[in-house]
């Protein structure tokens, strides 16, 4: 039940459900003669919809994530790629015959350029089962993530698949006894832009040593242009219930001390 509850507390708390909820209340306040209560909630949802939708309110949230670490140099050497989770709708084997890309598939891609710059590099591949309880038996993401690098034309004899981890957290602590990585060594972490920080605090945290952080997957343009990044009002949300997810886990990780610090940076 701690799942689904969690889950149930997660949802509620997305910006773009908050807004939703407020309205609703307010209209509800407005029908039983609350109409102090009821304009305040109407007005708040009005709001946020305005600064997060309509404005690039939720971009920026988004930008202040993506810029915590620009992208580095390529080093001359590196001994290991950590793929994080996360790109891949593994569900879809089940119902639709076939593996679905999500939008943070730029890590599997990006992952792969780099097997192929770094050929002597070791690849490790890590996520498990994420809709387990809804689609029971579906491979764990890993597994399928490494079938589609050996496709690409990746030596499988270079991946290290790690299967079960369901969270950052658990793709840092199950993966380092599988990959070994020594002091000394340098090891990219390839993850979405957004998600680096939490990431980084984590690894930092579970002790793997030679990281260099490598973003990718970006979803905001970047100094003056986000602020011309006026799209759909959904997408202007989406950005902000994403980022309001990661500022959500940089506190509840470092609170439960799985992150080196409250906001990660270089």
């Amino acid at each position: 039940m701690a799942p689904i509850a969690s889950l149930l507390a997660s949802l509620v708390a997305l910006p773009s459900n908050l807004l939703v909820l407020f309205l609703v209340a307010g209209l509800a306040a407005l029908g039983l003669s609350r109409r102090r209560l009821g304009l305040t909630l109407v007005g708040l949802s009005a709001a946020g919809f305005l600064v997060l939708g309509v404005l690039p309110g939720g971009f920026l949230l988004l930008e202040g994530l993506e810029d915590r670490f620009p992208p580095p140099a390529p080093p001359a050497h590196v001994d290991g790629i950590l793929l994080l989770g996360g790109y891949l709708d593994t569900a879809t084997l089940e119902t639709r015959g076939r593996l679905t890309p999500l939008a943070s598939i730029d890590r599997l891609l990006a992952a792969a350029e780099l097997a192929r710059l770094y050929p002597d590099a070791r690849i490790v591949v890590t996520g498990g089962e994420k809709y387990g309880l809804a689609f029971p038996g579906q491979p764990p993401e890993a597994e399928a993530a490494a079938r589609l690098l050996t496709e690409m034309g990746i030596d499988p004899a270079r991946l290290v698949v790690e299967p079960r981890a369901v969270n950052t957290w658990e793709n840092a602590v199950l993966s380092k006894p599988l990959a070994a990585p020594r002091t000394g060594e340098t090891w990219l972490l390839v993850t979405s832009a957004a998600h680096m920080p939490r990431a980084v605090g984590v690894f930092r945290a579970a002790g793997w040593p030679g990281l260099v952080p490598w973003p990718v997957d970006f979803r905001t343009r970047g100094g003056w242009a986000t602020w011309r990044q006026l799209r759909a009002v959904s997408t202007g949300l989406a950005a902000a219930d994403a980022a309001v997810r990661e500022y959500a886990g940089l506190v509840a990780y470092r609170l439960a001390g799985r992150s080196s610090s409250l906001f990660p940076g270089p």
